[in-house]
């Protein structure tokens, strides 16, 4: 009986410690999965706001440049050509208005760049119900002007700045 007991306290303590074992290489290649996915999240994530953002930025962009009547037609942007620099929350952290910072490659004809501008929002609006979502331009900021081709220089009407 003795060596019925023992039997069965060892082959119990080896089924579990293989249970353990198998379950915690589970773990480790679910984590593994966890880790090689995030790239592909954070650039869905990263596609989908600049989608959502894109018209917005070519208001900004255009808006800004019109204001400077330095361009004689409006400059073509992009989602490829928008990368998202920054997204934060204002506030506390219940608070869901966020300030999104994109850089964006202003363009003519066929993405003939002209202009490198970093765009700031601000995104307010309530979490659930009714009401809409409102999206408010804060800033610009020009990175880089690209010399144009000969074909496209009448484009500037005076110095971008």
């Amino acid at each position: 009986m003795k060596k019925f007991i023992m039997f069965f306290f060892f082959f119990s303590f080896l089924f579990f410690t293989y249970k353990e074992v198998v379950y915690e290489n589970n773990t480790i290649q679910t984590n593994a999965q966890f880790l090689e996915d995030q790239p592909i999240k954070n650039e869905l994530y990263s596609d989908v706001t600049v989608r959502f953002i894109s018209p917005y930025v070519y208001e900004a962009i255009n808006s800004h440049y019109e204001s400077e009547e330095s361009l004689t037609q409006y400059l073509n942007t992009s989602p490829p050509l928008m990368r998202i620099v920054k997204v934060d929350r204002v506030g506390h952290i219940d608070n869901f208005e966020f300030r999104i910072i994109v850089e964006v490659t202003g363009f003519v004809g066929e993405k003939v760049p002209v202009v490198d501008g970093q765009i700031t929002f601000r995104l307010e609006g309530p979490v659930s119900g009714g009401g809409a979502n409102s999206v408010f331009f804060e800033r610009y900021k020009q990175l880089k002007i690209y010399e144009l081709p000969q074909e496209w220089k009448h484009l500037i009407k005076k110095p971008l700045k």
